[in-house]
């Protein structure tokens, strides 16, 4: 019976604590859960429980912030699909099929893709610069990995054969059986197999049996050797994997070292300054990087083209002023700790 009482008088004075605290400050949850009162009335002091309450109301806003900016998103995608329908039904005549497509839509198709033909064609006698995508070590990968990798392996295909200066794509360890084999090649290369597109090959031989291992450099993040500059006389070589390595680490490093071949890395810290983020990057990101690089001769031009703004920190703060701003959030915070406290009752701990 005791207990009970206890509880109950810990449960009160928390629910009265935060009303008081809700009104009073604009960062506190607007409501409770059962679990969240039994949390709190675990908490002995009232600084736990303010630390606690602003958890919460922090993650309460940024999860209305997100489903605020779906709705909106949802709104416009109403309004643009309306657009489009009535401009459909006011030029009824221009459209053919069942999906009212207007027929000059296929026409472009065929010419651009005739475009992409007759200029990758016209790149292969010249260019010299090869690069192999490893699909070996797929056959480590989850299913989800796995997908996650092809997707962004066609990705890489369509960056080649859109770049104004393409390199001899080679696609090896190409297991027609597999789940990924199945999968990736009828997608990117229908209706007549890769032999259609020009610089581009695939084969199920593994790379050391296509060139010599002394011409091979494999690229890792991983690697001591930094990768300053590109020669076309070397094959290089990018593992078809997407973020296994970050769970299995050294893994492309491992493979180069089992054949004994040379491995390089991007110098990143040279040319740009890089602000969060890991530096494993996709398939279709190393690819770009190669090409823009080989094109413009510029590392800078090279990263800042394939890396997303997010990794790289363009705009440097100044130490001293992010000192300052630092302060003056411990300083915030304090304060409104206090305050808070101040309008409770002084006893800190439950029973005092």
């Amino acid at each position: 019976m005791r207990r009970n009482t206890d509880l109950l008088s810990k449960l009160s004075r928390v629910k009265s604590e935060y009303e008081i605290w809700r009104h009073a400050d604009d960062s506190m949850p607007s409501d409770l859960s059962s679990r969240h009162l039994d949390i709190l009335c675990k908490m002995e002091t009232a600084r736990e429980r303010i630390t606690y309450l602003t958890r919460i109301g922090r993650q309460e806003r940024s999860k209305q912030n997100f489903l605020d900016e779906r709705e909106q998103k949802m709104e416009e995608y109403a309004t643009l699909r309306k657009i489009i329908k009535e401009d459909r039904l006011n030029n009824a005549e221009s459209t053919y099929a069942l999906g009212a497509n207007f027929i000059l839509q296929r026409l472009q198709k065929q010419q651009y893709k005739r475009w992409f033909f007759q200029r990758m064609a016209a790149a292969a006698p010249t260019t010299k610069f090869t690069i192999v995508h490893d699909f070996s070590l797929l056959n480590r990968c989850y299913v989800g990995d796995q997908q996650r990798s092809i997707v962004n392996a066609q990705l890489a295909f369509m960056r080649n054969a859109c770049h104004r200066s393409p390199a001899n794509l080679i696609y090896t360890s190409m297991d027609k059986k597999s789940y990924w084999y199945q999968n990736f090649v009828p997608h990117t290369y229908q209706p007549n197999g890769i032999d259609e597109y020009p610089v581009h090959k695939c084969t199920e031989k593994h790379f050391t049996d296509l060139y010599p291992v002394e011409k091979l450099v494999y690229l890792t993040p991983d690697s001591s050797h930094l990768l300053n500059d590109i020669d076309e006389d070397r094959v290089y070589v990018i593992g078809a994997v997407n973020d296994i390595r970050r769970r299995i680490p050294l893994l492309t490093l491992g493979e180069a070292k089992r054949w004994g071949i040379t491995t390089a890395r991007f110098p990143i810290d040279r040319y740009v300054k890089w602000g969060r983020g890991s530096k494993h990057f996709q398939i279709s990101q190393a690819h770009g990087m190669l090409l823009d690089y080989f094109l413009t001769k510029n590392w800078k031009t090279a990263f800042e083209n394939n890396i997303s703004n997010w990794n790289l920190e363009r705009i440097q703060q100044d130490p001293i002023e992010a000192k300052i701003q630092k302060v003056e959030r411990i300083e915030y915070a304090g304060q409104r700790m206090l305050f808070l406290l101040s309008l409770v009752d002084k006893g800190d701990e439950f029973g005092s």
